[in-house]
């Protein structure tokens, strides 16, 4: 139960804005535990790429990105809505209630302020914390990564649609090595128009640490593998 002494507050609104702290690495390393509050974030610029470094940023967004991002990950909805309307209502509210019911908004003071940063971040909120079982924390975790990750690599980096891998794969000749529930792959896929590449994305959710981050890169190397088969596919392999 969710102590008394806790207020309580209103869900978040699609124009409440806040800053998501991303830190981009070269490949799998320690958690980086407290650093995102500590570190010196840098602003987000560009959107249609990688930084030009790594290292820790600070881009703002909204509540109605991120819900955006959690209806859209992994398939195009527009043929849903059409075809079975109720049934994607309903599927869409799957997806993004655990979004509402267990996350929050918080005031951060960084230690480091970036100009134009809007001072809140996102945060698990009471209901996670008091009043939630093991299960739904995972299945809360799972639907955050995938949201998360979807914002980030279309938001930020200027991905197209993003699609689930297992339905297929972005190379028809590759189908069946995609779909083959034996191999250990990452979980979506799609093209960068800019740089005229196919992406594979691992997304992981809950408490990643470098054991979680290890497995992922091997997901994607598994992938990439697969994707090199054919000649005219390149995939992102180098920039995991």
């Amino acid at each position: 139960m969710i102590p008394a002494h806790i207020p309580d507050a209103p869900p978040l609104k699609y124009a409440d804005s806040f800053d998501v702290p991303v830190l981009f690495r070269s490949g799998p390393a320690k958690k980086p535990r407290r650093q995102w509050r500590t570190a010196q974030h840098s602003a987000w610029t560009g959107s249609d790429g990688f930084p030009a470094a790594d290292g820790w940023y600070a881009p703002t967004t909204t509540w109605r990105e991120i819900i955006k991002a959690a209806t859209e990950v992994g398939r195009d909805v527009t043929p849903h809505l059409h075809n079975q309307p109720r049934y994607a209502h309903g599927e869409l509210v799957a997806r993004v209630s655990p979004l509402y019911a267990y996350l929050g908004a918080h005031p951060v003071t960084p230690r480091h302020p970036v100009d134009g940063a809007k001072g809140r971040r996102l945060t698990w909120n009471p209901v996670y914390a008091h009043g939630t079982e093991r299960s739904a924390k995972v299945a809360a975790g799972y639907r955050l990564g995938m949201t998360m990750t979807d914002w980030a690599c279309r938001s930020l980096l200027g991905l197209g649609q993003t699609e689930h891998l297992e339905l297929g794969g972005p190379i028809p000749a590759l189908i069946s090595a995609f779909k083959d529930p034996q191999k250990k792959l990452p979980d979506l896929w799609g093209h960068h128009d800019t740089e005229g590449l196919y992406w594979l994305i691992e997304a992981k959710g809950g408490d990643v640490g470098l054991r979680k981050l290890r497995e992922g890169w091997e997901q994607l190397s598994a992938g990439s593998k697969i994707l090199a088969r054919t000649p005219t596919a390149r995939s992102w392999s180098e920039r995991r």
